[in-house]
């Protein structure tokens, strides 16, 4: 999808429902039912940011590998740059929109 030039939301999606429902984990899943309605529009606009699809798919692989591997250290590891990556494209995100205004 990112090489067509399509924004990814939906696979990216799908991966967190799976990985979730893979946890067999209801409240994990609860969380992140919440979090995609939440975050619905938005996820559109921050898969624009630049170099994110390709990040956000870099770290994918890297917490499934540790989930394959039954690394938990190393899937902590991996979920915890997501994140991080994740907040530093979001504060990106948002000082462009400032700038515009």
């Amino acid at each position: 999808e990112i090489t067509r030039g399509e924004s990814g939301t939906e696979t990216d999606r799908n991966f967190h429902y799976l990985l979730a429902g893979a946890a067999r984990n209801r409240f994990l899943l609860h969380i992140v039912d919440n979090n995609m309605s939440l975050f619905l529009e938005s996820r559109d606009n921050f898969l624009q940011v630049e170099g994110r699809p390709e990040k956000s798919i870099q770290r994918h692989r890297e917490l499934l590998d540790a989930i394959k591997a039954r690394d938990p250290e190393g899937a902590a590891q991996a979920m915890r740059e997501h994140l991080i990556d994740i907040e530093n494209s979001l504060f990106e995100m948002m000082g462009r929109r400032r700038r515009k205004q």
